[in-house]
């Protein structure tokens, strides 16, 4: 019996910043095919990192796989329909199936892409699954979960997708991984603000889902309100396990909330303190506290990086109020940090709805004044899309660096994209 052979491919695309955790479902979903498809080959290759030409992606096509799988992101959706349009030339009688955190959020934007199947909600690895048993003869259309699918009717919305709980994600398999191309994306540094410049970093998924609420996120959109969470013990065997394999210099914990499981955390810091290795993650100031900032660092975090948004009172309101944070909260948690030789790196952003001039220049001034790294991106009301939108638009204007309208009232685009680019200045018209 033929091997039923697999592609799952992150198509050739400049992306806008770089982040190994948003590459993740793409080892993800392939290592979970790997193990739950019976007599399947599945070949991962992320040409997204600036290492493929499209020549090479042709000589690819060329295996004659039965499925290809692509990522699509805010950033590559050109690169999701050029891809689409040279397996439609170079190898017709592929199937072809995109899932991501787009198609999450606006499905029916592909519709017109040439694909045969869109994942549209649940964990992207049940919904690829099903369609590999839909094509395969073994499972029927009704029974299928999370997906778009073409046929002769046109398109046809499954049942609902559902989502996973964590036991039963699998680890991607990190020897294949290209982290030389990923450290290389962030070796400037310029770029330290999601990646350490000069470091090979692991990135390992902890949790999906977020009950915190916050509009404008797209987690919730894509992975729910509810967070679901790896186990302890797993998640340091497999650090182990890859620190024993491969070079790595340090771990990014990737989850939407880090320490929003105060138990969680503590025995994390304890049981990866013993590992021996560098880590960071990313979480919000009101689950931290003292003690917790204290432990993670004395079981080797050096980097916790806190989604502050604005110190502006008025935008605050856009927030929930467990992230309405104020200067003395602000100035007790950078305390913390600097007593346990932690960097504190406050996600900012501009242009958001009610935000003043006077509010962006105290929001700077007071983040360079108390000594924290500042990561900068313009307010993306993520909650707006719709599958209307353009091609243009979704990749220029929805990946969190340049906006289609300057909200920040009294400031000039080029004053506007100075804060964004270059936090260390601060434009006169705001000072």
């Amino acid at each position: 019996m033929r091997m039923f052979r697999i592609l799952g491919i992150w198509p050739p695309s400049v992306p806008t910043y770089f982040n190994a955790g948003h590459h993740l479902p793409l080892w993800e979903v392939a290592g979970y095919l790997r193990r739950e498809v019976h007599r399947a080959e599945v070949d991962i290759v992320d040409a997204g990192v600036l290492n493929y030409t499209w020549k090479e992606i042709a000589d690819l096509l060329l295996n004659s796989y039965d499925l290809i799988c692509i990522i699509n992101e805010y950033d590559n959706v050109e690169g999701v329909r050029r891809l689409t349009d040279y397996a439609r030339a170079v190898s017709p009688q592929s199937k072809l199936i995109t899932y991501g955190r787009v198609s999450g959020v606006i499905p029916e934007f592909f519709c017109d892409y040439g694909l045969d199947a869109v994942v549209v909600d649940g964990d992207f690895e049940i919904a690829v699954l099903d369609y590999v048993a839909l094509i395969r003869g073994k499972l029927s259309l009704s029974q299928a979960r999370g997906l778009l699918v073409k046929n002769e009717n046109g398109w046809e919305r499954t049942a609902a997708g559902q989502f996973l709980e964590a036991s039963e994600w699998a680890y991607p398999p990190v020897s294949e991984m290209p982290l030389d191309s990923y450290a290389r994306l962030s070796a400037r540094p310029e770029n330290r603000f999601s990646a350490i410049p000069g470091k090979r970093e692991l990135t390992v998924s902890i949790a999906r889902g977020c009950p915190i609420g916050c509009d404008y996120c797209l987690v919730p959109m894509y992975q729910g309100l509810r967070e679901r969470r790896r186990k302890v013990s797993s998640v340091i065997d497999h650090i182990e396990q890859i620190k024993a394999e491969v070079k790595i210099d340090y771990v990014s914990m990737y989850a939407p909330t880090f320490s929003l499981n105060r138990n969680w955390v503590l025995e994390f810091c304890e049981r990866i303190k013993p590992v021996k290795v560098l880590w960071k993650c990313c979480t919000t100031i009101h689950h931290l506290d003292e003690e917790l900032v204290a432990k993670m660092g004395d079981s080797g975090c050096i980097r916790i990086s806190v989604g502050l948004e604005t110190l502006d009172t008025e935008a605050q309101l856009l927030l929930p109020k467990a992230k309405r944070i104020g200067d003395p909260q602000l100035e007790k948690l950078c305390q913390w940090c600097k007593k346990a030789g932690i960097e504190l790196n406050c996600f900012v952003m501009v242009g958001m709805p009610n935000q003043t001039k006077e509010g962006v220049r105290h929001t700077f001034e007071y983040l360079q004044e108390i000594g924290v790294s500042i990561r900068p991106t313009a307010y993306t009301p993520y909650q707006q899309l719709g599958s209307k939108i353009t091609e243009a638009d979704l990749s220029s204007f929805f990946t969190r660096q340049i906006t289609k309208q300057i909200l920040l009232s009294g400031i000039t685009p080029a004053e506007f994209y100075s804060l964004e680019f270059n936090a260390k200045v601060i434009p006169q018209s705001i000072q």
